[in-house]
């Protein structure tokens, strides 16, 4: 099997997949092990733990963090030499006149090395978000109960999920913005500074409102569900379309992968609808009650099935400069569609001007 196709570089990453799965197994460890040496059946309400599930996923994203830390993406070393290799391949491929060089050589290296470093530290925000997020949620029943620590526990976990959406729209921001810069003339980067406005204006009104709610008992679940059905919609939108930037040609993405994490993106939705059920405050019969443990784990196999996806993507992405072949060429993609489409309409509307007067 060729090395640099999915497949064939995915036998070489067997022990990355072997330790996400057996991350993923440990919450179901404790009740094996107990079953083992009692002999009795395992039951499938024994096996749902939140302090096990958190744990899991803490050791998962510490894990994977590291390995994405550990990664040589960036281009830190001879650069004046890949420099001229770039601009090199460029001439050579794209032709002496490619627009991509239109400012000059060094400016456009210098465009494709920071767009790399914005791509690649925006993972590594994400990753750290959710570390917090699952050290947070270990740490919470080791604090008690209360009303108010259970809303400051909402808060915050609004607050990191807020933060972390937000940092996948930036990585969407960084690819867009990145190759129009490099494709087009004037480099106009005001579009991303409108959407980082937007995303702290609505970030600011999210915390705010959540602000309020600590301190207020009227219309707090109301409230919650306002909230996390705003990070949600951000969340699943700002997931969706990063993946619709990725899914090129140029980054050889399986699409079951690109569907799977659609399916992931999607369950992002489902973030205000599991409040209200674990809360209590919708009820949906007897059904949901009778197989909430099953939902649960279902939910639960979806969305660390998803982070296992997401990582195998990026470390695909990363791998022997697969990413910066991506931009070169989307960009050059973009500097020539004008063109070419003026070219193919006066070509092809030539052809059926001569076809009518015959």
């Amino acid at each position: 099997m060729n090395e640099d196709s999915f497949f064939g570089w995915l036998k070489h990453q067997k022990y990355t997949i072997l330790l996400s799965v057996i991350c993923a197994l440990i919450p179901f460890l404790p009740s094996i092990f107990k079953s083992s040496s009692s002999g009795t059946k395992i039951k499938i309400t024994d096996i749902f733990d939140p302090n096990w599930i958190n744990f899991a996923n803490t050791l998962f994203v510490l894990a994977t963090l590291i390995i994405l830390i550990s990664s040589n993406f960036l281009i830190n070393k001879d650069e004046e030499e890949k420099e001229k290799r770039l601009c090199s391949y460029i001439k050579d491929n794209l032709g002496d006149n490619c627009r991509l060089l239109h400012n000059g050589e060094h400016d456009f290296f210098h465009r494709m090395e920071v767009s790399i470093k914005q791509f690649y530290y925006s993972w590594i925000v994400v990753w750290c978000i959710w570390l917090l997020m699952y050290i947070w949620k270990l740490l919470v029943p080791l604090m008690g109960d209360g009303e108010f620590l259970n809303k400051f526990t909402c808060f915050m976990e609004n607050i990191l999920n807020l933060l972390n959406s937000f940092a996948m729209f930036f990585i969407y921001m960084v690819i867009t913005f990145s190759t129009v810069k490099a494709s087009t003339d004037d480099g106009n980067c005001k579009q991303m500074h409108i959407g980082v406005i937007c995303l702290i204006v609505i970030g600011a009104l999210c915390i705010g409102a959540d602000l309020i709610g600590l301190y207020t008992n009227n219309n707090y679940a109301n409230l919650q569900f306002a909230i996390r059905l705003i990070i949600g919609m951000i969340a699943s939108l700002s997931m969706m379309v990063v993946l619709g930037r990725l899914n090129s040609s140029y980054l050889d993405i399986p699409q079951w992968l690109i569907l799977s994490l659609y399916i992931y993106a999607a369950i992002q939705m489902l973030y205000p609808l599991m409040y209200l059920l674990d809360t209590g405050e919708i009820n949906i019969g007897n059904w949901y009650m009778a197989h909430k443990t099953e939902i649960q784990l279902l939910f639960y196999f979806l969305t660390f099935g998803g982070k296992i996806c997401l990582f195998m993507v990026i470390l695909w992405i990363i791998r022997k400069n697969r990413f910066l072949f991506f931009l070169v060429h989307k960009a050059h993609s973009l500097a020539e569609s004008d063109e070419m489409l003026e070219t193919f309409n006066r070509t092809y509307d030539g052809y059926i001007e001569k076809r009518e007067i015959l």
